[in-house]
């Protein structure tokens, strides 16, 4: 059965995570994504490799599987001739340089949708294309400041922490694959292509538009509330057990009264301190530290059977392994197996994308591509001979 995306071409011109991701989430619906890469060096995240990653660049497997990629110098003119064959066939262009760059290579959008009128042309970048601060330089732990999630992110007493992956990054990418799948859809109706401007900190904006609506409306500012609810709720936040921590979302009076009869506590019911909500939230602290010595009675497991058996919501802190090995993300096949990298045995282990669907759910079959792993296949589906193929390789075009 064909994906959604089975028969669009992607010309991907990023680098790095934000762009990539948005890219990889087509390919996940059956795009074609060739990626354009700088010989040599390719990607800048293909050079990201430390002993904590035991020399592999994980940066960059993480955001290209499915995809091909071709090494092109963008800076030499026979490069603009191979490109313009490329977009004779092509659906979408997404590129993440600074605002500019591609207008000063001749490959910015006006030029490009001359040669294709069909074309989705999608440029991402931290703050977007206008604006004061488009040419400042962003990557996700500035953006995750200047979009105020950190000034919610934390501790009172330790300050602002921003979140444990790339949220901005992510964002970007996905907020990119959605513009672009709507896009594609409007063609459908109009036939032709258009121009997307995604930024970091819109997307991100976005994410927060409950958290946002409410300053709005009531002009109240959100401040660091640990693992604390906006509510105040202290039946809603994370506590230690006997072996790590579990986090409790118990908002109404019947939660409230089922927790107290789990833990053994049915004293809590009747105490005219909690026996509201209003009450509660204004003695959060001493019913907080009542609830933590009862937590630290039972581990962890024990806690959650308790609780998810009576329909509370409730849920383990997992670490990593923990939540690779989650029986519910087995169930879903979240975690996809593709072929193995060039010189290894191993399936090459990666993350899928957040749905499924009846028909042309996201799958993968390629592994992320070697630097210009696909150039001479590329060049010779566009038309190419082996002599003008080597020609290009000795010139350092490709």
């Amino acid at each position: 059965m064909d994906q959604a995306f089975s028969k669009i071409k992607v010309l991907d011109f990023t680098q790095v995570l934000a762009g990539p991701f948005a890219t990889q989430q087509l390919a996940l619906l059956g795009a074609d994504v060739i990626k354009i890469e700088p010989p040599g060096f390719g990607d800048q995240s293909r050079l990201v490799v430390s002993e904590k990653s035991k020399g592999e660049p994980v940066l960059f497997l993480c955001a290209n599987s499915g995809k091909r990629s071709i090494t092109l110098d963008l800076k030499k003119s026979e490069s603009n001739a191979i490109i313009r064959r490329l977009l004779e066939h092509a659906d979408v262009v997404i590129e993440n340089f600074r605002p500019g760059v591609m207008d000063r290579l001749g490959l910015g959008y006006k030029t490009i949708s001359e040669l294709n009128s069909r074309i989705i042309y999608c440029s991402l970048s931290g703050y977007g294309q206008e604006g004061p601060y488009k040419t400042n330089a962003a990557f996700d732990p500035v953006i995750q400041a200047e979009c105020g999630l950190m000034s919610m992110t934390g501790f009172p007493e330790t300050g602002p922490v921003r979140t444990g992956f790339p949220i901005s990054d992510t964002a970007a990418g996905l907020m990119a694959a959605y513009a672009i799948a709507g896009a594609l859809f409007r063609r459908e109706n109009c036939g032709k292509g258009q121009y997307l401007d995604v930024s970091m900190l819109d997307s991100m904006i976005t994410l927060q538009n409950s958290t946002l609506f409410v300053y709005l409306h009531t002009g109240e500012k959100p401040t660091l509330q640990g693992n604390g609810s906006h509510t105040g709720l202290p039946t809603m936040n994370t506590y230690p057990t006997k072996d790590s921590y579990i986090q409790i979302s118990f908002y109404s009076d019947v939660h409230y009264q089922k927790m107290c009869e789990i833990i053994s506590r049915l004293d809590l019911i009747e105490d005219s301190r909690f026996n509201s909500m209003a009450m509660r939230e204004q003695n959060a602290r001493i019913l907080a530290s009542e609830i933590k010595t009862a937590f630290a009675e039972k581990d962890t497991q024990t806690w959650l059977d308790l609780f998810l058996n009576a329909k509370l919501p409730a849920g383990m802190v997992r670490d990593c392994e923990e939540v690779v090995n989650h029986p519910q993300l087995k169930h879903r096949d979240l975690i996809m197996e593709l072929p193995p990298l060039s010189g290894s045995e191993k399936p090459f282990k990666t993350v899928g994308t957040g749905f499924k669907a009846n028909q042309g759910s996201p799958s993968g079959s390629r592994r992320p591509p070697k630097l210009g792993e696909h150039t001479k296949e590329i060049l010779a589906e566009l038309g190419y001979q082996k002599e003008d193929i080597t020609e290009f390789i000795n010139s350092g075009v490709v």
